[in-house]
């Protein structure tokens, strides 16, 4: 996606810092990456993968819920803190 339909989606871009880094791939998209699944598409529809026993659904509780079985937890902060990854659930659908 280029930066234009980026900040388009998301305007609070421009008033920060950010690069895109990687070119958009057909094969994975941002949660498969986020995960280090770059083989499959994640998304809750028919067709792709989702992780069993996860709600098929665009909601923050069930995208939270996927990255929880992958070992993530809610954290107070988004600072940095050394020893901890952490990810931001962004989307245009919540």
């Amino acid at each position: 996606m280029s930066a234009e339909n980026l900040e388009n989606l998301f305007p609070n871009l421009k008033q920060t810092d950010y690069a895109i880094t990687s070119a958009e791939d057909v094969d994975y998209n941002c949660i498969a990456w986020a995960l280090g699944d770059c083989r499959k598409w994640w998304e809750p529809l028919p067709g792709f993968y989702w992780p069993p026993g996860v709600m098929k659904e665009y909601t923050l509780a069930a995208y939270a819920r996927v990255f929880e079985i992958h070992g993530y937890a809610a954290c107070e902060s988004p600072e940095f803190e050394p020893g901890y990854e952490k990810i931001a659930i962004v989307s245009a659908f919540y």
